[in-house]
C-alpha cells in the first residue's frame, strides 16, 4: 500500500516558516503508525517535493523508516483544466509508476481533491484511528 503524504497542515501547522522548532512536530504520531503497518510505504505529495531532493525527503523521516519513502509525486505543469491538482500528481505518479495497489493520501488541502475523493485530510489522533481503519481489512498481522 502507498500513502502520499503531505506536509505542511499534516505533519505540521501550514503557517511554520522553515525552520520553525514546531517543524514536523507530529512526525512521531506518523512514524509510530507506519512501524505497525510495515506493508506501507510513502511516496511524497507534499510542495516540498519541489525543493528537496529525494535524499533530504527521507532524512526527515526516523532512520529505520527512510528506506519506506520510496519516492515523491512528478509535477505537472498548471493549466486551468487541473481542478484538483495535488490528486492529479497523485494519479500521474500511479500512471508513471503502473502502481496497481492499494493507496491513501494524507492531505490537510481538501479543495486539491474532488469531492468523491475517500482519502484523509488533516493529521490528528483521529486520522491515525482513520488510516488504521482503512488499512486493517487489507493487512493482516503475521501471528507472532
Amino acid at each position: 500500500m502507498i500513502l502520499f503524504l503531505d506536509f505542511d497542515g499534516v505533519l505540521h501547522s501550514a503557517l511554520n516558516a522553515a525552520g520553525h522548532p514546531d517543524d514536523f512536530n507530529k512526525l512521531p504520531l506518523l512514524e509510530n503508525w507506519l512501524r505497525e503497518y510495515p506493508e506501507v510505504d510513502v511516496v511524497i505529495s507534499s510542495s516540498w517535493r519541489e525543493i528537496k531532493r529525494m535524499e533530504a525527503l527521507r532524512e526527515i523521516f526516523s532512520e529505520d523508516l527512510r528506506q519506506r519513502v520510496v519516492d515523491k509525486c512528478p509535477i505537472i505543469p498548471i493549466n486551468e483544466e487541473t481542478n484538483y491538482y495535488r490528486y492529479e500528481e497523485i494519479l500521474t505518479w500511479i500512471k508513471l509508476i503502473k502502481y496497481d495497489g492499494l493507496w491513501l493520501a494524507l492531505d490537510d488541502a481538501a479543495h486539491e481533491f474532488p469531492p468523491f475523493f475517500d482519502g484523509w485530510v488533516g493529521w490528528l489522533l483521529r486520522a491515525q484511528i482513520s488510516l488504521t481503519q482503512r488499512f486493517k481489512p487489507w493487512y493482516a498481522k503475521p501471528e507472532a
